[in-house]
């Protein structure tokens, strides 16, 4: 699982799923990478994560704001409900 949203997670995920290649030759495992958000974010917000973080990468309160928001007990109980 990964999210395309910048800072080298792709190629993070593809470098792991070559090492897995190299260390178990011949497709003893098979890796796919999945971008969690795009593909499976069930609907807003959790399917509009990849042009959201590159806003948030930009305004840095906003991320602020939404990491912090995220750990508090309304924002645990809201990821906790849309995503059951």
């Amino acid at each position: 699982l990964m999210s395309d949203t910048g800072g080298g997670h792709r190629a993070s995920a593809n470098a792991l799923r070559d090492a897995l290649d190299e260390l178990f030759p011949g497709g003893r495992i098979k890796c796919d990478i999945v971008d969690i958000y795009t593909e499976y974010g069930p609907f807003f917000p959790y399917d509009s994560y990849v042009p959201a973080y590159k806003i948030m990468a930009e305004y840095s309160f906003l991320w602020k704001f939404f990491f912090e928001f995220g750990a508090t007990p309304l924002g645990l109980f809201l990821n906790e409900f849309f995503l059951e």
